[in-house]
């Protein structure tokens, strides 16, 4: 639940480790004290196989997805990072826009390196190979892959 709390509410542990009023509530209303930090690092693993699973689970019933990529810094160490997001429409119709993976690019980005990771997200971690409509990408990752502005797939 608490990890659950912090990834949502994109927090560190530590923000909610030190909210004295989150430890009061929870000490007082459900009698559990907060983790350790060492016990929710072993727990991290285990909740993003949960996320990943479900994601898996209702990308199983789609018939298409289009994805869109991009390159931004992340981190205070300026590490740059790719993150893929899927845009999809549901058995009703519903439009969905989520986060699929988000990982360590290399300091240039080329095509092979940007094919073969979203090869690996879509394809082999999703299950996503036969139901990729459209990719779009930004100019960034265009000239990594010697694409011209306008591209189509």
């Amino acid at each position: 639940m608490l990890l659950r709390l912090a990834v949502e509410m994109n927090t560190s542990f530590r923000s909610l480790r030190d909210s004295r009023v989150l430890r009061e509530f929870l000490l007082t209303e459900l009698g559990w004290q907060l983790p350790s930090r060492m016990t929710i690092s072993r727990l991290l693993p285990v909740y993003y196989g949960y996320l990943v699973n479900n994601l898996k689970q209702r990308l199983s019933g789609i018939d298409s997805i289009n994805i869109t990529t991009d390159s931004t810094f992340l981190t205070r160490h300026q590490l740059p990072y790719i993150a893929v997001t899927g845009q999809w429409i549901d058995a009703n119709w519903t439009l969905h826009s989520e986060v699929l993976a988000v990982f360590l690019a290399q300091q240039q980005e080329s095509a092979d390196f940007i094919s073969s990771r979203l090869k690996l997200v879509l394809e082999t971690q999703l299950g996503l190979g036969n139901k990729l409509h459209c990719i779009m990408t930004d100019d960034h990752f265009a000239q990594a892959a010697g694409a011209s502005k306008t591209s189509y797939v």
